[in-house]
């Protein structure tokens, strides 16, 4: 059997087949439309809030703006004031700009670009 599962692991199919059981498994988030940091980034992709290329920036250090955000309950009231939160996620950043370009009303069609 030792045999068997090491001859598995080593053919030259199995990270397609991975690849695709992946996918199939995903296939329940095309139907979930934006979640929880989606709209977050959203609204910065139209303009509302901050800049667009600034996606993965969640807290920008702002003494003011993180004692709001303290107070509305968006950060635990034990942050430092000058707390900043910043990924360096250019690459997401780009593609998920030509999804909202592209598919600006479709969460589906974004959804199904990330899973590609």
């Amino acid at each position: 059997m030792r045999k068997g599962l090491t001859s598995l692991a080593q053919h030259r199919a199995l990270p397609y087949l991975l690849a695709a059981l992946s996918c199939v498994l995903l296939f329940p988030a095309l139907t979930a439309g934006l979640q929880m940091d989606d709209w977050f980034q959203h609204y910065k992709l139209l303009g509302y809030q901050g800049s667009a290329l600034d996606l993965f920036v969640f807290y920008d250090g702002d003494a003011a703006n993180n004692r709001e955000l303290m107070q509305s309950g968006s950060l635990p009231w034990w942050a430092a004031e000058e707390f900043r939160h910043a990924n360096l996620r250019y690459l997401s950043t780009l593609t998920m700009m030509l999804d909202h370009f592209l598919w600006p009303d479709s969460p589906r069609l974004m959804h199904l670009h990330s899973l590609l």
